[in-house]
């Protein structure tokens, strides 16, 4: 193989979605993994296999405004400028993305914190944990959001706690592509205070004795 000469080879890549559409929930039928037939050269055949390529290319959604497919040969010039000018991507398989539909709906949800929360001596959290905002939204179809009663934050782990913190935690992702929320992050208020020991010396009185 000539390493200068022109080949066509396949390069795996993984698909990011833009432009979702606003209201409409929506579900892939396939894999968010795609094959790109490219036209290079042969050391870029050899990059290839070395699973050197494009780590992932965007796709516009646009169109499921009023379709409920996408056709890659519409977005190559798109596609194109993602890889580079020493790369042509020739063909997209598969060519065409199905989606699945159903109505999507907004619904708002209370924020629940995850934490592991570790105290010096004598300290500890002198009120409740305020979170800013406490609830978000969350969209979907109808169905998965009735399963849905509150929203996790990632694991908020600190260690050592000995005075007053606000950190800002980002919320799980979702499990279901076709459930999104906003925001995606909640401010965490901790007001921590030292308890000290203390001896009290009472008087002790007997009653009743006989």
């Amino acid at each position: 193989m000539a390493l200068n000469n022109k080949y066509n080879y396949i390069a795996k890549t993984v698909l990011v979605f833009k432009n979702t559409p606003t209201k409409r929930a929506f579900y892939p039928l396939q894999s968010d993994t795609v094959d790109l037939e490219v036209e290079g050269t042969g050391w870029q055949l050899l990059f290839s296999r070395l699973r050197i390529s494009p780590p992932s290319i965007s796709v516009n959604l646009g169109q499921l405004n009023t379709k409920d497919f996408i056709v890659f040969s519409d977005q190559l010039l798109n596609v194109n400028k993602q890889v580079g000018s020493t790369q042509k991507v020739i063909s997209v398989k598969p060519d065409t993305l199905y989606f699945d539909f159903t109505k999507r709906i907004v619904k708002t949800v209370d924020i629940k914190l995850v934490s592991h929360l570790g105290f010096s001596k004598q300290y500890g959290l002198a009120s409740g944990v305020l979170l800013s905002p406490k609830k978000i939204k969350v969209a979907g179809p109808k169905a998965e959001l009735e399963q849905i009663t509150f929203w996790p934050t990632d694991t908020l782990k600190i260690s050592n706690l000995q005075s007053n913190s606000t950190i800002r935690i980002g919320l799980q992702h979702s499990l279901h592509k076709n459930v999104s929320i906003y925001p995606s992050s909640t401010e965490v208020k901790l007001s921590v205070d030292e308890f000290t020991e203390k001896t009290v010396e009472v008087p002790l009185k007997i009653v009743n004795n006989k």
